[in-house]
């Protein structure tokens, strides 16, 4: 359902509930891992994906065209984010908060079958999620889209706000930054 077809669309806009459904079911759980990113406490995400997706649907109803829903979903989530760090008065910049439940996260690694390779992996991520914390939020929030929820160049550039070239240049810049960092911070621990 990358590209959203024009029926779900416009069975949203009739108020058929099971496009609601549908449409929620696809994407709460992949927006709610990004949210999990930025906000640390439970109550507040589920605030945040609730407002996303109520904001989407009133786009939706008021005749709106969206012709990716994933990359609108995503921008729509990142706004919410913005919001909620605006309206709560909280830190202007958005971390990202690792926990041992995204570290678990088959996204991070791939599954291996020695416990010798787990554990190297584990330390592995754990070292990669300590640096992407020593990144710049631009970095952090691209390698994000890109690797954890598997975005599209084009659909990253759309949330944003970027050209596709700008895109790639930047990942290319953050997978560099990241590499020195975990690579300075494993011969320190050799």
């Amino acid at each position: 359902m990358q590209d959203a077809p024009d029926s779900l669309i416009e069975r949203i806009r009739q108020g058929e509930r099971e496009a609601l459904r549908e449409m929620y079911d696809t994407f709460a759980p992949s927006l709610y891992r990004y949210i999990s990113f930025r906000i640390t406490h439970t109550q507040d995400r589920e605030d945040t994906l609730s407002s996303v997706f109520l904001r989407v649907f009133e786009f939706i109803a008021r005749g709106a065209k969206i012709t990716n829903i994933r990359a609108f979903l995503y921008q729509s989530t990142r706004n919410a984010i913005i919001d909620y760090y605006r309206e709560s008065s909280r830190s202007s910049s958005i971390t990202i908060e690792w926990n041992e439940e995204l570290l678990q996260d088959e996204r991070l690694s791939t599954p291996l079958l020695h416990s010798e390779q787990l554990v190297d992996t584990a330390i592995r991520n754990r070292i990669i999620a300590n640096e992407l914390g020593n990144l710049k939020e631009e970095y952090r929030e691209m390698l994000s889209l890109r690797y954890i929820e598997d975005l599209e160049i084009d659909e990253i550039a759309s949330i944003m706000q970027k050209s596709h070239i700008a895109v790639r240049v930047t990942l290319h810049r953050a997978l560099k930054a990241l590499k020195k960092l975990v690579e300075k911070t494993l011969s320190a621990n050799t």
